[in-house]
């Protein structure tokens, strides 16, 4: 029982941290997406690609947006 509350926490703290990661607020939209990307290849072992250009500076709501769709 003990094992699965643990493995229940841990699968929570991960949720929360891809809904909204702290490298948003500190490194922007950018370094989140490849942070996520990574991640997903580490979660699913599928290769991901994000592939960017000048993306401009936006609102943190707007980042946050744009990182959940992504």
């Amino acid at each position: 029982m003990c094992r699965l509350i643990d493995k229940t926490i841990e699968e929570v703290r991960s949720i929360a941290l891809r809904l909204r990661p702290g490298i948003l607020d500190n490194l922007g939209l950018v370094a989140a997406l490849e942070w996520y990307t990574a991640d997903f290849e580490r979660r699913t072992e599928m290769a991901c690609v994000f592939d960017h250009k000048r993306v401009p500076v936006i609102d943190d709501s707007i980042a946050t947006a744009a990182y959940r769709i992504a």
